[in-house]
């Protein structure tokens, strides 16, 4: 049980673009997130592959055709969890496809949050990458209409769950210092950089609440 939810938790964010605004750097830094995001890495769209440490900060080396494959991970997901309500009780299906739905629901505010944000920090932002957050945030809504039709799930949540959100954002955004790569649409590719992330040691009840209002702007 505890396999599944975490293959279906880690694929969900495989081929996931998304950024940090400089707009909160000040906020951060100043409590106790403190060092959890590296400086070099605000106001730079970065890519996660596979989840597996290696983040990408140069945008020419970001694929929006790896990004457009997001939509088959997310129904391998499906397929997963159809497979799995076939194996298991129907107490611990419910407690997988519950365990799911807090992170979908997570992940469709920050998707969605991505896309409202995008060019307001990158206003001369390539097309095309705009279309993958775009994109990315579409593949979470049908993904998410389609757990409602299957498994007769509840709406999505308006406000995603706090721990959930913070689980993710450690896990997914949580990023060293790279050099910063150019964000015009037209500039030469630089090698791949990759790095691993920190492993983070943070109370989670303590800066829930900071994340959600600094970064996601959700009343509590």
């Amino acid at each position: 049980m505890t396999d599944i939810s975490e293959q279906l938790i880690a694929n969900i964010t495989k081929k996931y673009i998304f950024f940090f605004p400089s707009a909160i750097y000040s906020d951060v830094e100043n409590s106790i997130l403190a060092g959890m995001i590296a400086k070099d890495s605000y106001d730079i769209i970065a890519y996660n592959q596979d989840q597996l440490g290696a983040i990408t900060h140069d945008i020419e080396q970001i694929a929006l055709v790896d990004i457009l494959n997001k939509n088959k991970v997310l129904q391998n997901n499906l397929l997963l969890l159809l497979d799995t309500k076939d194996k298991v009780s129907k107490n611990v299906f419910q407690f997988i496809l519950d365990d799911y739905k807090q992170h979908m629901d997570c992940h469709v505010f920050i998707t969605s949050w991505l896309v409202d944000n995008v060019n307001r920090t990158f206003p001369n932002l390539n097309i095309s990458i705009f279309n993958a957050f775009k994109s990315q945030n579409l593949f979470f809504r049908n993904h998410y209409a389609q757990l409602e039709q299957y498994f007769n799930l509840n709406p999505l949540d308006t406000k995603p769950d706090r721990t959930a959100i913070l689980k993710n954002m450690k896990s997914t955004f949580s990023i060293p210092a790279v050099e910063k790569a150019p964000s015009e649409v037209h500039v030469k590719p630089k090698p791949k950089t990759t790095r691993k992330r920190p492993k983070l040691q943070i109370d989670d009840d303590e800066i829930d609440n900071f994340l959600l209002k600094t970064v996601f702007n959700v009343d509590l």
